[in-house]
């Protein structure tokens, strides 16, 4: 009898909706500006994770109930929710903090749909410098801060005090793993929270491992009066 209640337990436990927890940053305060997001998945099965910031969202991998990511986080108050599904439901948490950062001019992140696969974002600067993970700090005082390597992203670029002028973005297919294609997204925002604030967004379809495929520019100019 012992036996057979244990394993009712085990049918039951095994049907439930994940639970999500964010671990860090748990609430109070910051002061990195791009913050270590990480937390727990009760089944451990589950691949990946939806992560939102301040209503940003994009999909992190999630390995043995464990999730971790690195994101820029804006100055002040900052709200962060984790969410993952399996096939009895889903589950989510939220926590908010406070970040003591100084404003960013420009952020370029790169996010992607498959897992086990590596893309490279490049960054060519208005001096005509490059900044990827051969170069990661430029002269100028660009960054690539965060450089994935397994799967979905994100990949993160940021420039404290951007230079004026003309920035093109280009996307490497650096190791296609079992994926026949991926579909990829670069999001671009400058001066985030202020009047000046201007977002914009590249998708790209890349389908053979070793090609890369420059996706777009935009111009980075003097603020609104």
């Amino acid at each position: 009898m012992r036996w057979a209640a244990l394993a009712l337990l085990v049918l039951a436990a095994s049907g439930d909706a994940p639970r999500v927890r964010i671990k860090s940053p748990r609430g109070g305060w910051t002061s990195q500006r791009v913050a270590t997001i990480s937390g727990s998945v009760s089944d451990r099965h589950v691949k990946s994770v939806r992560l939102s910031v301040n209503g940003a969202s994009r999909t992190i991998n999630a390995h043995a109930g464990h999730f971790e990511a690195r994101l820029p986080v804006k100055p002040g108050p900052n709200t962060v929710e984790a969410a993952a599904q399996n096939a009895s439901g889903s589950g989510r948490d939220q926590v908010s903090f406070f970040a003591s950062v100084p404003q960013t001019d420009l952020q370029i992140l790169l996010t992607w749909d498959t897992d086990a696969t590596d893309l490279d974002l490049h960054v060519t600067e208005p001096s005509g410098e490059e900044c990827y993970h051969g170069n990661r700090q430029t002269a100028s005082g660009g960054v690539l801060e965060v450089d994935d390597t397994d799967g979905f992203g994100p990949e993160v670029y940021l420039s404290p005090r951007a230079a004026l002028g003309e920035y093109r973005i280009s996307v490497a297919y650096y190791d296609a793993g079992r994926a026949a294609q991926t579909e990829a997204l670069v999001e671009v925002i400058l001066r985030e929270g202020t009047q000046s604030e201007r977002r914009y967004q590249f998708p790209v379809t890349l389908t053979h491992e070793g090609e890369m495929v420059e996706i777009g520019s935009f111009l980075f100019d003097r603020p609104l009066e």
